[in-house]
């Protein structure tokens, strides 16, 4: 049998981590709420009860029209129809913010920001403009205009959970951790029942080693949400790195069977089989990734070397063979040299690939 490696210790050393494969399957929703969001989470939220029934004498048939525009994808005549709203009426705060929102659907997001700097001109305490706005602000990396955003709205309703889930990201994307955690720790208090806000506080617990914290918020996501993948995942990881196999395994079966399609879940789940030298298992999760995503380079590796270790040469040859090739169209240089070495030692002395311990 070939003596290939008794843990992923020595690949681990040269191809991506297991980290990088498994971005969360929620990534979007993840890093920043959307503006639907705001319009259900913000405790100012939108103003259909003050703004739009302020305007219904003169524009309000007008708002109807641009909003079933909008929910019809029609952006360009929504954007026409709120443009007509403030023809009639310069003063509509709630024109130019939903008109500001679509723009930002179509990722015109200066022209998105001019309205909400408009609607906050005419009216200085409109959280929900605020909060728009520093949405806006982040996605295009202005993190020190997010930031006063979310502040001043903050300031203007300390009472809003989705202000502090807001600036809360801010702090997570600048590294600043502590920051982050008191955020989403008063998030938390002010509504104890929201699975993003745990889940965000567990990966910021995970990114700091506190697995005992971390658990128990994507415990709490979970009990929330029994189908959290984003939850599962992260927990499956923790109990990876604490070498609670069982657990990990049962967190990724959940996930596999949440998200077949996914092949991030099988690679993870098949390194945990291939640490346990059950390579049965270890090959079929590599095969199911491959299938799904033909273009996953590591795991070619990774099920190459499990097949060297079942004496499988051929297998073992083809497998690093593509391996390498994909590294090298990757300009993934380390990767490809590793591999190629790795290649040359299985084809012209297998049992010499790497030594004993």
């Amino acid at each position: 049998m070939f003596s290939v490696m008794k843990s992923s210790r020595f690949l681990l050393l040269f191809i991506l981590p297991l980290s990088t494969w498994t971005m969360p399957l929620k990534a979007a929703w993840a890093s920043h709420p959307s503006l639907e969001t705001v319009d259900k989470a913000s405790g100012s939220a939108m103003p259909a009860t003050g703004y739009w029934l302020s305007q219904a004498s003169t524009t309000g048939d007008l708002h109807q029209q641009a909003l079933e525009k909008y929910k019809q994808g029609d952006y360009q005549g929504a954007i026409s129809t709120y443009s007509k709203a403030i023809a009639l009426n310069p003063k509509d705060v709630y024109a130019y913010t939903v008109r500001g929102n679509t723009y930002k659907a179509i990722n015109a997001d200066s022209k998105a920001i001019a309205d909400y700097d408009k609607a906050i001109a005419l009216d200085p305490k409109y959280v929900y403009a605020y909060l728009a706005r520093g949405i806006a602000h982040k996605e295009i990396q202005k993190n020190s205009q997010a930031l006063a955003d979310f502040d001043k709205a903050i300031a203007l309703n300390p009472e809003d959970a989705y202000a502090y889930k807001a600036r809360g990201s801010i702090h997570r994307d600048l590294k600043d951790t502590v920051k982050a955690l008191a955020d989403f720790d008063k998030a938390i208090a002010l509504d104890p029942k929201d699975a993003y806000a745990y889940n965000i506080r567990g990966s910021l617990y995970k990114d700091s080693k506190d697995y005992p914290k971390a658990i128990s918020d994507f415990d709490q996501a979970i009990a929330l949400d029994s189908e959290d993948v984003y939850a599962l995942l992260l927990r499956a990881e923790i109990y990876k790195d604490l070498k609670d196999y069982p657990k990990a395994i049962a967190d990724y079966d959940k996930v596999v069977a949440l998200a077949p399609r996914d092949p991030l879940p099988y690679a993870s789940r098949g390194l945990i089989h291939d640490t346990l030298k059950d390579d049965p298992k270890a090959i079929a999760d590599y095969d199911k990734a491959i299938a799904l995503n033909p273009g996953f380079s590591d795991v070619y590796l990774l099920r190459g070397l499990v097949h060297a270790r079942a004496d499988n040469e051929t297998q073992a040859i083809r497998d690093l063979q593509t391996a390498a090739e994909f590294f090298q169209k990757q300009n993934r240089t380390a990767a490809y040299d590793k591999t190629a070495e790795l290649l040359k030692k299985l084809s012209s002395a297998p049992r010499e690939l790497v030594p004993e311990p």
